[in-house]
């Protein structure tokens, strides 16, 4: 399995939508998106081996879209995709 995590703002909305559509095909594939509207990413800071999201506006859009998660460890994925506009 090779997961990716995509960061980015509401552009990324797209992605989602176009990988809910494509995603079946890549059965090998995950992707996990961390997205806030806005420039709001600005606000997290690595700690250690992880990125933390600092805003607890953001920390709840990146629940949001991610999944659950409210932080980033970089050791969960095999690579990462920076989206915005």
């Amino acid at each position: 399995m090779i997961r990716i995590a995509l960061m980015g703002n509401s552009h990324l909305e797209n992605w989602k939508r176009a990988w809910n559509s494509l995603g079946k095909a890549y059965p090998d594939v995950e992707l996990v998106f961390f997205a806030a509207p806005g420039k709001q990413l600005e606000c997290c800071e690595p700690q250690g081996d992880r990125l933390v999201f600092k805003s607890d506006n953001v920390a709840r859009w990146v629940k949001i879209t991610s999944g659950g998660q409210r932080e980033l460890v970089a050791a969960d994925y095999d690579a990462f995709c920076v989206v915005v506009l």
